[in-house]
């Protein structure tokens, strides 16, 4: 998680409990927790996963995640990426603060 980030209690224990059930299949994910660029309420989990299909690790996810924002307002998504996405999100982002 980025030093500059605040999450509250609940935040981080989701974000915890989503990790673990990755690293469980993944063990070399890395993860990096961001606020949303569209809503700075909402935080992202990037997953960066270099030999996995990124749909295949959303999967492992998806439900809890949902179950999450739904029944406890849990402001969080999760964007699993290959190593080589993460340069294109982050460059996106910047596009759209600039315009």
């Amino acid at each position: 998680m980025s030093g500059r980030l605040k999450p509250n209690q609940r935040v981080r224990d989701a974000v915890s409990e989503l990790k673990a059930t990755i690293v469980a299949q993944y063990p070399t994910a890395r993860f990096e927790l961001v606020r949303a660029v569209d809503d700075p309420k909402n935080y992202d989990l990037l997953v960066m996963v270099a030999s996995a299909d990124p749909d295949e690790v959303l999967d492992l996810v998806v439900d809890r995640v949902v179950e999450m924002r739904v029944e406890q307002s849990i402001p969080l998504h999760v964007l699993a990426l290959q190593p080589d996405d993460r340069l294109a999100v982050a460059q996106s982002a910047q596009r759209r603060q600039a315009g």
